[in-house]
């Protein structure tokens, strides 16, 4: 994030009151990590791995407060999951199905997955221009929330894509200018 001129903080759960948490942040980027609690959108524990219930609830009730504050959000690979999650939305467990495994599984062809399509006229479109883009993909979906000033979510991974493609920050630095624009409709300074 310092390569786009961002400053980051970890934040984990316990940490304090995610309103508390949010009253320091100016954007949140939802991080990638083991597979959101089945038991939230009602589907048996099936395949899930690496669950943390603690980090799931405590995710869930961030992302509604930053919402309702209409923080930029952007939600990376897990980050995408919880976020649609804490939407009411349910999730497949993919690993269950063999031809959505082969494409969305973690090997060494996840690397290269896949071309995802970009729309026109959204905020991936803005930063990393609308078509088709070749990802490193462990899934392949990315959603949108329009009625915000800023929330993506992307299933790939731009932090490793940049290695190949440097073009791939572009979505780091989009979160940071919804950031900075959103400080300064509130007449705050932007930090430099």
């Amino acid at each position: 994030m310092a390569r786009v001129g961002a400053r980051f903080r970890s934040i984990r759960p316990g940490e304090g009151s995610p309103e508390g948490i949010l009253d320091g942040l100016d954007g949140l980027l939802l991080t990638g990590g083991g597979d959101v609690d089945p038991e939230l959108y009602g589907a048996p524990l099936g395949s899930a791995k690496l669950v943390d219930r603690h980090r799931d609830d405590f995710e869930i009730v961030l992302i509604r407060s930053a919402l309702g504050r209409d923080l930029p959000i952007l939600a990376v690979c897990r980050g995408i999951q919880i976020l649609n999650v804490a939407h009411g939305g349910s999730l497949q467990d993919l690993r269950s199905k063999p031809k959505a495994n082969r494409l969305h599984g973690i090997d060494l062809d996840s690397l290269r997955a896949h071309e995802v399509t970009i729309l026109p006229a959204t905020h991936l479109a803005d930063a990393l221009g609308p078509g088709q883009h070749h990802v490193n993909s462990f899934h392949g979906q990315a959603v949108e929330r329009r009625d915000r000033r800023f929330v993506v979510g992307m299933q790939w991974h731009p932090e490793i894509q940049q290695f190949d493609h440097p073009e791939a920050l572009r979505v780091f630095a989009a979160l940071v200018a919804a950031s900075r624009a959103r400080l300064a409709s509130l007449g705050r300074p932007t930090p430099p």
